[in-house]
């Protein structure tokens, strides 16, 4: 599942017995950071979760960040450039 590619993922494995498919999700949000190599998605999953935490009660909707950052950058052959970089979660509560 696409949740198993984050390394902070605990919080959407507790909220969710079955984490959603990104199939009809509602982007809120694209970022690119001028001042670094980092691009943020907001959306919002399609399923409310089965575990939500008290605090929600009058919530009806979970919106999610996540930041993909480059730690790596180099140039190959014919001029290419490639990037390696890891990707968090960033729950949005």
């Amino acid at each position: 599942m696409w949740y198993d590619k984050l390394i902070q993922n605990n919080s959407l494995k507790q909220l969710y017995k079955d984490v959603p498919a990104l199939t009809d999700v509602e982007i809120n949000q694209i970022s690119l950071k001028r001042d670094g190599a980092e691009v943020s998605i907001i959306f919002e999953l399609p399923v409310y979760p089965d575990n939500p935490p008290a605090k929600w009660n009058d919530c009806n909707t979970v919106s999610v960040e996540i930041s993909f950052f480059v730690i790596r950058l180099r140039i190959g052959t014919k001029g290419r450039l490639y990037a390696r970089g890891y990707r968090h979660f960033f729950p949005r509560w």
